[in-house]
């Protein structure tokens, strides 16, 4: 017994050994400004990390790994070959090199081709996905944080709809000292904007999109970016009508002209439009949403159709008499670390019924936003979770 013990040990540690964390930093080579939200893929397997708003990335490679490549819709794809673990690497993107990017005058009305693109898009979701991903949320009152959350979640998405169900692996939340004892505290906890459950359907439906095309209130632009190399994606711009008095969105649309599929999606409130914000009665509280954004992206690999990340934004005001009186916002992010495609069931037990995070507490076997392919936080970020112990 002591002999077998002494070899699983050996054996344990010689799989970790064999192991290699890359942590560093992704930049542009002309400018050594931090490109953010560039995706970290291990060639030759599912396995994938996001950088960061300050280009700052980890990610954590199998033994059998044998080279990594970053990409970004603005630069050059680059590929690289990690000799070994390395703490402090900086990653050089050359810029994508616009030769041309010009106004596509079609026949064909706009609307309808981001229509076509939409579609498209949805019904490229042709097989079951089970995607391990890390999420995190963070709320703040009148400018102040009182909540976080994060954790390693699964989610079984099934085909054609995009629909998901949860499971809640690891997760660990931290509220501001003291916040839970206040009625309007309590209070929030209701007043959540976000479904974590809904994290992965939202990006697959492009249901802010589809709200924008049955809109009669927007008029759209059709673009087309060339590189040096010839490649090209398409752009569409969302562009409210400035005579409607109104609140409407804005934002772009970039798709592969070649799949027809959507590789990005950036939609948030229009500034000219913003002075059309009005104060909603709902019942017994009066509810202003004051700013909202989102950003999704995707990645084609062959016949699969992949979720990279997912950042949704809100910023809202809510009145109640004297019980309440605040000003709220939410930030979650969402990144596929790893995918499998197949038919997957989760045992209706074990699936996650709660709107936030939050709820779910902090039960975890390890420290997991050290140890996978988690999105880092920003150095402000941190500071903010330790903060929140």
């Amino acid at each position: 017994m002591k002999q077998l013990l002494i070899l699983l040990l050996l054996t344990t540690g010689l799989c970790f050994a064999q192991q290699k964390t890359i942590k560093g930093v992704i930049k542009d080579v002309t400018t050594l400004e931090p490109v953010a939200m560039a995706t970290i893929t291990v060639d030759n397997t599912n396995i994938s990390t996001v950088a960061n708003e300050e280009g700052s990335f980890r990610i954590i490679l199998p033994s059998n790994a044998k080279s990594i490549t970053v990409s970004h819709l603005s630069y050059k794809t680059y590929s690289f070959t990690p000799e070994k673990s390395n703490d402090n690497l900086e990653v050089f993107l050359e810029p994508g090199g616009i030769m041309l990017e010009e106004v596509v005058v079609t026949n064909r009305p706009v609307n309808e081709i981001l229509e076509e693109i939409v579609g498209n898009s949805r019904k490229r979701l042709e097989k079951s996905l089970l995607l391990h991903t890390y999420y995190r949320e963070f709320v703040k009152v009148n400018d102040v944080y009182t909540k976080f959350a994060d954790g390693l979640l699964d989610y079984y998405v099934k085909r054609k709809s995009g629909a998901s169900d949860l499971l809640v692996k690891q997760s660990r939340s931290s509220r501001l000292v003291d916040a839970g004892t206040t009625k309007r505290e309590q209070m929030t906890d209701a007043l959540y904007l976000f479904d974590v459950r809904d994290a992965i359907s939202d990006a697959y439906s492009f249901k802010g999109i589809r709200n924008v095309l049955s809109s009669p209130n927007y008029t759209f632009e059709l673009r087309m970016r060339t590189d040096k190399n010839g490649k090209s994606v398409e752009i569409i711009k969302i562009i409210p009508k400035p005579e409607v008095e109104k609140i409407l969105m804005e934002g772009t649309v970039v798709y592969d002209p070649a799949t027809k599929l959507i590789l990005e999606m950036d939609i948030s409130y229009s500034e000219a439009h913003k002075k059309y914000i009005a104060e909603i009665n709902a019942l017994i509280m009066k509810f202003t949403l004051l700013d909202e954004s989102k950003k999704t992206g995707f990645k084609v690999e062959g016949t699969k159709y992949i979720m990279t990340y997912n950042k949704h934004r809100a910023n809202f005001h809510a009145k109640m008499g004297n019980k309440l009186d605040d000003t709220f916002d939410f930030v979650s992010d969402i990144v596929a670390m790893d995918y499998k495609d197949g038919e997957f069931d989760l045992d209706k037990k074990l699936k996650y019924k709660e709107k936030s995070l939050f709820t779910a507490g902090t039960h975890f076997t390890e420290e997991f936003w050290k140890t996978n392919n988690t999105l880092l936080p920003t150095e402000a970020e941190e500071k903010v979770i330790q903060s929140l112990k």
